[in-house]
Formats: C-alpha cells, sequence, structure tokens
C-alpha cells in the first residue's frame, strides 16, 4: 500500500524555514517506519517537472529523464546545504528519501515530497509502503494547516 498527504499553508507560501523543517520531520518519521536511516536527495528545477503517469516508450522515457536534468540546477545530500537564496531561484523542488540499509528496510521502500511549483503554498508527500502512523503524525503536527489527499500534485497544470 502506497500513501499520500499534502500539507498546504492558508495564505503564505512555504517558507525557507518551513521548508527545512518539513523534510526533517519527514525524514525521521520515514526512518522510523522503514527502521533504518534514510539517504536524502534534494533538487532545485528552474522548471516544472515533467511527471508522466503511465510508461512510455523508451524514447519517450529518456526525454522525460533529460528535460528534468537539464532543469536540475541544484543538487544536494543535506537539508542544511539548501540555501535560502537556492530555494528562492527554485521554480519546483523534489526530495527523495530512500533507505541506506536496503535489507533492513520494507522492499520498495521509497519516499518523496515536493515543494513550490502550481502549488507554493503545499508540501506534499509520497510514502511507499504506506504508514498510517507517518501520516497520522503529519496531521497532529500541522493541525492548523490545510491538509490534502496528496492527488492534487505541485506539478498538475489544471
Amino acid at each position: 500500500m502506497d500513501s499520500r498527504i499534502s500539507i498546504s499553508n492558508w495564505l503564505r507560501p512555504i517558507s525557507h524555514e518551513l521548508f527545512q523543517s518539513l523534510v526533517i520531520e519527514f525524514k525521521e518519521l520515514v526512518e522510523t517506519s522503514f527502521g533504518t536511516k534514510c539517504g536524502l536527495e534534494l533538487r532545485a528545477m528552474n522548471r516544472l517537472k515533467l511527471s508522466p503517469t503511465m510508461v512510455f516508450d523508451d524514447g519517450t522515457m529518456e526525454f522525460v529523464a533529460q528535460f528534468n536534468d537539464e532543469a536540475t540546477f541544484f543538487k544536494c545530500e543535506n537539508v542544511s546545504l539548501f540555501s535560502p537564496q537556492i530555494f528562492d531561484a527554485a521554480v519546483y523542488i523534489e526530495v527523495v528519501l530512500r533507505p541506506q540499509e536496503k535489507s533492513s528496510a520494507p522492499d520498495y521502500a521509497f519516499a518523496h515530497i515536493e515543494f513550490k511549483g502550481r502549488r507554493p503554498r503545499q508540501a506534499t508527500y509520497y510514502l511507499q509502503p504506506g504508514d498510517a502512523e507517518v501520516l497520522n503524525a503529519l496531521k497532529a503536527a500541522h493541525r492548523s494547516q490545510r491538509i490534502g489527499d496528496g492527488y492534487t500534485h505541485n506539478t498538475d497544470l489544471g
């Protein structure tokens, strides 16, 4: 089972400080859920990420990967290296969490957060395998913010 959720500010875009705290908070929850430490991959992009909802032929998927690689202007593995200047310059931000010890984690363990894009007030979370405790902890910690189902992405055009 996979799980999705979004957390949105009511009025203002997510700030750099909130971005950093949301990443740290989610990383801690995911590590508890997976039973192992996780590595981070943070990417700042100068345009929206192409996110196909299905797998296309190899040529199309290579085009998508190249498009996204060309849009990426900053990568790092530590949220403290993601400066306010990089945050402000980014059109879209992606954070990927993967278990460092795959043998200690559930099969296919993976987590993801996206920021900015078409929804600058929203952080969109994805977790597989799903863990209701992680989502409940996020909801409890952010009661004053709007909680969504996570199916409205920061890259959606509509």
